[in-house]
């Protein structure tokens, strides 16, 4: 059985903080040497939360929906819906990124240029090609295929939670097909936001503010020491083990904020609820007007102090306001555009 579809006031928050953090992560900006060593360290610390806090928001919509794969018929029905509204926009986005660069690479170097493999990387290996931030689109729709079945076959929890940490600590080659790499890194992710979606009111009753500060202050005192985990453990299980910790609690972290902005209606509430209703489109769409902004002022500036706040903002503005303008006024109005760029069938919704 399946809920009717609601609007999770603090998931619909947390969406629209992931996807700012995705949008200030793929800005690349001109620096200057000072401003250049600020936004790394910026750049690292949303790389930590910014999918895990997806993947988390992803699993929690996927509970709450109260989806219940039951025969084969429904699983196919299931995947069919997952295709739709993710992989038919994964491949649109991805061509329409390839004619781009195609024809902006006859001008200028790009960091991610197109090349004879572009279709290899759009079929089987997209964090390897020319579009590497659909990844995540690829990557989710990979774990609605599984998912269901890992909880059809295994009904006890806690199993399932083990079984998924002892994926996530497997190592794997380099370079594996379909993302799988990825797969088992963002599933305990998705899994942690499944079980939160089914505890959902026990987890609104307790006091947010005092866990948003513990799993901060968790996530500040993790960064801050993580070199222990480097210096006491192998390359590999440090970096697994620092990468799950540092996810768990930002995205908690994060969730809890989002639980504490939908009791307040402040202006915050307000900016991050449209661009959660807009998450889709920004995500998709916001690489382009952003790497055009960022290409025609690396031709002039090397950014800092007030210039720098400026730039960043003109930058960040397009990459979110353009997308959310374009999806109201003309995706919207068009079936085709919607379903093949939004992959749904009708006006535009998150």
């Amino acid at each position: 059985m399946k809920k009717d579809k609601l609007i999770i006031p603090e998931i619909n928050i947390l969406k629209g903080i992931a996807i700012v953090c995705v949008v200030l992560f793929h800005m690349y900006p001109p620096l200057s040497r000072s401003t250049g060593h600020f936004w790394s360290y910026f750049r690292n610390i949303i790389d930590m939360v910014q999918m895990p806090t997806f993947m988390f928001a992803s699993g929690f919509l996927y509970g709450f929906s109260g989806s219940e794969i039951l025969s084969k018929s429904d699983y196919y029905a299931f995947v069919k819906k997952k295709f739709k509204r993710l992989m038919i926009p994964y491949l649109t986005v991805s061509l329409i990124i390839f004619f781009i660069k195609y024809l902006v690479g006859f001008f200028v170097t790009l960091k991610y240029p197109v090349d004879q493999n572009f279709w290899k990387y759009i079929i089987f290996h997209p964090y390897e090609g020319f579009a590497t931030f659909l990844w995540f689109i690829y990557v989710l729709f990979i774990i609605f295929l599984i998912f269901p079945i890992m909880k059809k076959y295994l009904k006890n929890s806690y199993i399932l939670f083990l079984l998924i940490l002892m994926i996530y600590f497997i190592p794997l080659p380099g370079y594996v097909y379909f993302n799988l790499d990825l797969v088992r890194t963002q599933l305990v992710f998705f899994y942690i936001g499944y079980l939160y979606a089914t505890n959902r009111e026990r987890s609104l009753n307790i006091h947010p503010k005092y866990l948003c500060l513990f799993f901060t202050i968790i996530f500040g005192f993790l960064y801050i020491k993580q070199a222990v985990f480097w210096d006491s453990l192998g390359q590999f299980m440090a970096y697994r083990l620092t990468n799950l910790l540092f996810g768990i609690s930002g995205m908690i972290s994060l969730y809890y904020l989002s639980v504490l902005l939908s009791k307040k209606k402040n202006l915050l509430f307000y900016i991050f609820n449209i661009m959660g209703v807009y998450v889709a489109a920004i995500y998709l769409l916001h690489t382009i007007p952003m790497g055009l902004v960022s290409l025609c002022l690396q031709q002039y500036f090397k950014l800092s102090g007030y210039l720098f706040i400026l730039i960043v903002s003109l930058i960040f503005i397009s990459g979110t306001v353009l997308p959310m303008l374009s999806a109201k006024y003309i995706i919207d109005k068009s079936w085709i555009l919607s379903f093949l760029i939004l992959g749904v069938n009708k006006r535009y919704k998150s």
